[in-house]
């Protein structure tokens, strides 16, 4: 699953409260599939559009394909269906997008939504962790979890989140415990933790993230849209630039804690003030599959034998578990 297919899960009220979010709109975009992703193009820039045009950019050898597309957008309460009348007074039925989402896909587009990364002193850029630190860092954190998730009745325990930070961190048991991927009695890995194991780290990430986020709504209520823009707004950072935690408010601070926990962000501090650099790894917090991702932090396989044994190969060497 993808951020987009979490999304068509959520009730109309909440998506229009995300759709005033950069970061959301741009993730959802980035998640569709190509044929809606162009179909959201097409509209960007246009009020309503008929919709016997629309369905003209259907191929007519692939009309499933059409369908499933305008479903999507439909699904995701992109595409809005209402009626307009003609000079012959003729009542047409049209498409229009989203306004809230056009209006920000338009300010992207064209510039206008503001600077995200701002230039940061030159001694925090010479302190920030090298593109190999923080490639280790993620891989070992990441992996860590995977290991765990495998045999969490050993003695080794995931990675805590970062001395640095001084912020609380995930309880892990309870994640991968709601996620389904561990039981509690016996504690140990479940079926959906061995499927699990047999993902591409891009899905591994989203399926926590989608615990995660349900967490994080029955905890946080009304903050639930500030939680998604936050997690999402990670992903639109570029790799290895730092910025100050304390820049962030509370609810911010404890999730980027929770992310670095993860391995998608790594602190460091700089004359006592701590920064954060994302990895590679919360790239795939943009929304959709990123090759980037998969070839820069996924190295490597998962082999489940008939018997149930499990091997990891990895650059971290993890032993055979039974």
């Amino acid at each position: 699953m993808n951020f987009s297919g979490y999304a068509e899960s959520l009730p109309g009220t909440v998506l229009d409260q995300l759709y005033q979010s950069l970061y959301v709109c741009q993730a959802i975009l980035h998640s569709l599939p190509p044929l809606a992703k162009q179909y959201v193009v097409r509209m960007l820039h246009a009020h309503a559009i008929p919709a016997d045009w629309i369905d003209q950019w259907g191929s007519p050898h692939s009309p499933a394909k059409h369908k499933a597309a305008v479903d999507k957008l439909t699904q995701l309460q992109l595409l809005k269906h209402s009626s307009s009348q003609r000079a012959s007074r003729n009542v047409q039925p049209v498409y229009t997008l989203h306004p809230d989402f056009q209006e920000q896909l338009k300010a992207a587009q064209t510039g206008n939504a503001g600077q995200l990364v701002k230039e940061q002193p030159k001694h925090v850029l010479l302190a920030a962790p090298a593109t190999e630190q923080l490639e280790k860092y993620a891989r070992s954190h990441w992996e860590g979890l995977l290991l765990y998730v495998i045999s969490p009745a050993s003695p080794s325990k995931p990675p805590p989140v970062p001395a640095e930070i001084g912020l609380p961190g995930l309880d892990m048991d309870n994640l991968l415990l709601q996620a389904g991927l561990i039981s509690a009695e016996p504690k140990a890995i479940a079926e959906q933790g061995f499927q699990f194991l047999l993902l591409d780290t891009y899905s591994q990430l989203w399926l926590l993230l989608q615990q995660y986020i349900t967490n994080a709504q029955k905890k946080a209520g009304g903050e639930l849209v500030h939680v998604i823009s936050f997690l999402l707004q990670m992903g639109f950072r570029e790799v290895g630039v730092p910025f100050p935690l304390q820049g962030l408010n509370p609810l911010q601070a404890n999730i980027a804690a929770q992310l670095s926990q993860l391995g998608l962000l790594m602190p460091f501090r700089v004359d006592g003030e701590v920064w954060v650099s994302p990895t590679r790894l919360a790239l795939a917090l943009s929304g959709g599959p990123s090759s980037e991702v998969q070839q820069e932090v996924a190295e490597g396989y998962v082999i489940v034998e008939t018997n149930y044994r499990v091997r990891l190969q990895s650059p971290v060497q993890f032993p055979s578990i039974l």
